[in-house]
């Protein structure tokens, strides 16, 4: 059977609510928390590092996940960050914000999703952000999809493709949705 192993180095994380993990292009691994910050583990599992919550950014951790230019992304309660080429150098790991003031739909970020053309989708309570790569390797807002776009509700949870390559959209109230070339369904 498997045997479970809580390493002595990372008692920050007792008593904290985990939201999501992922494991970096370094191997090293990202905790994001509800209240405790994020943690990155080294791969060699020699040391944890903690980006206090009082980083902006880095507490209320919903989603995170490797971007299309191989940087970490996550979601939190304020919008979606991304993260500098080597995080662990740095007191603040993130490089940029996208929260109301550069275009995202509400505060309330749920999940990222990362598309073949190499854009970034981000649900939220407002509708879905689709995030694209300026001509200077920043990022923009570039649209927005709500109702009028067609969502039967902005309020998105998830977001998911099926092997055909369908977006699967996950709703607070409105249970799931597929989207093809001529709405959502």
């Amino acid at each position: 059977p498997p045997r479970v192993v809580l390493p002595a180095m990372m008692p920050a994380l007792a008593g904290s609510r985990t939201h999501a993990l992922i494991e970096n292009l370094d191997h090293s691994i990202w905790i994001g928390t509800h209240n405790q910050g994020l943690f990155r583990v080294a791969a060699d599992f020699g040391s944890v590092r903690n980006y206090p919550a009082s980083i902006k950014g880095a507490s209320f951790i919903r989603d995170l996940a490797i971007g299309p230019d191989e940087r970490l992304w996550c979601t939190y309660f304020g919008g979606v960050a991304r993260f500098r080429q080597r995080p662990e150098l740095s007191d603040d790991p993130i490089e940029e914000r996208f929260e109301i003031e550069q275009g995202m739909p509400s505060i309330d970020t749920s999940s990222l999703l990362t598309t073949t053309a190499g854009e970034i989708l981000v649900s939220s309570r407002g509708g879905i952000a689709r995030l694209v790569r300026a001509a200077d390797t920043t990022w923009k807002v570039a649209s927005v999809w709500t109702m009028r776009a067609g969502l039967p509700s902005e309020a998105t949870t998830d977001l998911a493709f099926d092997p055909a390559g369908n977006l699967w959209i996950g709703t607070f109230a409105r249970g799931a949705m597929r989207l093809v070339q001529n709405g959502f369904r």
